[in-house]
């Protein structure tokens, strides 16, 4: 067995040999004393955490500022490589008249591409079909809000959930394709209320040539509550891709099964600074307004089982 020191570890030698990738198998480059870390697109001082130069694509995201990174927004987005991200939200939300009587508020709306409305479970994550990369996926619950006779209470649930992804190229371009999913009960029955269940398969193929993004999405969970899927491009500009009603009530989740409940293909038109201009669904093309009026204004239940 063989000992080091603290110091060596930090600068990624032990016995002599000197490890360039470190964090994120990133490489550190340490000739002429440089000691910065190659991000690929720019490098890092992790001295103070600086970048040395601008985004390389910064003429492209003229609404954000050039000395900021992933549009300030960190948590959501990632920047391998200075393409173009796509952030993808599956959500579990309980409409109007969900919880009925039992004390429980519901999410109070039907279906949405807005950021700000609250959800039972919601999962973001974000893909790069040009990169290779992927990041996010855990899943997050807006609070649990139950009104008795002595009072209002609140509590957050603990998801589970999980994202992988599988990358290729053909000549329509280059290709992601992600399976999700995540699960998570009622935070005030201790873990013994039965599951909320949703899964997710989605596939991008970019074809930055042609100006195109293909989107196939195929949605599973127990039909309660109502689910919904959206993208978004990098002027947070959103795109509804489908969902189903909720069906019966959350004692029905006792003996349901996760079944297919929404499926979706369409293309989306881009622009050379990642913008979403128009849909293509079925022989139609839509602006990105009219195709969402289109499918969001739809009843998203409850309906009886």
């Amino acid at each position: 067995m063989s000992f080091f020191g603290y110091s060596d570890w930090i600068a990624g030698q032990v016995n002599g040999y000197q490890n360039r990738f470190e964090y994120q198998n990133k490489e550190k480059e340490s000739t002429f004393g440089l000691n910065r870390i190659n991000l690929g697109a720019r490098t890092l001082n992790p001295t103070n955490c600086r970048f040395d130069r601008v985004d390389i694509m910064t003429d492209k995201l003229p609404f954000s500022s050039t000395y900021v990174y992933n549009m300030n927004n960190p948590l959501r987005y990632i920047d391998p490589d200075g393409a173009f991200p796509y952030p993808v939200t599956v959500r579990s939300f309980a409409p109007i008249g969900s919880f009925k009587g039992t004390g429980f508020h519901d999410d109070g709306r039907s279906y949405s591409t807005r950021s700000d409305v609250t959800s039972r479970i919601s999962q973001t994550y974000t893909i790069d079909p040009s990169a290779r990369a992927i990041s996010g996926g855990t899943p997050v619950s807006s609070p649990t809000i139950f009104e008795t006779p002595i009072g209002t209470f609140s509590k957050s649930a603990t998801d589970e959930g999980s994202v992988n992804a599988v990358f290729s190229k053909n000549k329509s371009g280059n290709i992601a394709n992600v399976n999700s999913e995540f699960e998570g009960s009622n935070p005030f029955f201790f873990g013994v209320a039965p599951n909320i269940e949703v899964a997710s398969n989605i596939q991008l193929t970019e074809n930055l040539d042609k100006g195109t993004l293909g989107v196939s999405i195929n949605l599973s969970s127990k039909q309660f509550p109502a689910t919904e899927a959206t993208i978004q491009d990098s002027k947070k500009q959103s795109i509804f891709l489908g969902g189903a009603a909720a069906f019966g009530n959350a004692g029905d989740l006792v003996k349901a099964d996760k079944k297919p409940i929404s499926s979706l293909n369409l293309t989306i038109k881009i622009d050379k600074k990642g913008v979403f201009q128009s849909i293509s669904y079925g022989n139609k093309t839509y602006s990105i307004e009219e195709f969402n009026k289109t499918f969001t204004p739809k009843s998203a239940g409850p309906n009886p089982r």
